[in-house]
């Protein structure tokens, strides 16, 4: 049996892509015709939506400006805050230190699994470190570990390649020496 819904589904989005330049006309025309009745369908859209636009405008708002808001309470209510976040940091001390110690232990086990891309050292994690090879750092990966998001920092972990400090320390001398290069060959 030939359902007509089904038809139109399948074959509507085809000829309106395929004509797209005719259904825009069409639709600029129609609106420009039916201005009153947009009007009103609108006025009658935002009254029975008001709460769900609410909740997208605040939405909106706290993703363009949360950080200021945040900044703004702190500063005001800056010594109340300290309070709280050290008493937190009492209460929950043991708690704090034993998640330290576990993302320190998952960046050492990452190093030690990778070990230096150059030579192979991998016998000590604290002797291997994490190079950016194409500037796109956003954070030290060593200088993260005690206060972010686990999550974030596997991300920035996957952006480096671990070196020895040896292999490391050649590497950066060897990026000097080739920006100096550039340099003098611009004074030229």
């Amino acid at each position: 049996m030939f359902d007509r819904k089904e038809y139109q589904k399948k074959y509507g989005k085809q000829w309106r892509k395929d004509n797209s330049e005719y259904v825009k006309e069409y639709n600029r025309k129609w609106s420009k015709d039916n201005l009153e009745r947009r009007r009103e369908y609108n006025r009658k859209w935002y009254k029975d939506n008001s709460e769900h636009i609410k909740k997208i405008r605040r939405q909106r708002y706290l993703k363009n400006h949360g950080k200021e808001l945040k900044q703004r309470y702190y500063y005001s209510n800056h010594k109340r805050e300290l309070k709280r976040s050290e008493q937190y940091r009492k209460d929950h001390f043991e708690e704090i230190k034993q998640c330290r110690e576990r993302r320190i232990k998952i960046v050492q086990n990452y190093k030690l699994s990778k070990g230096c891309l150059f030579c192979g050292y991998n016998e000590d994690p604290r002797s291997l470190g994490f190079h950016h090879p194409d500037d796109n750092k956003e954070f030290g990966v060593s200088d993260a570990v005690p206060g972010m998001s686990l999550e974030k920092i596997k991300k920035e972990m996957g952006k480096c390649i671990i070196l020895c400090r040896s292999c490391h320390t050649k590497l950066h001398n060897e990026l000097r020496k080739l920006k100096k290069l550039d340099k003098n060959k611009k004074k030229v």
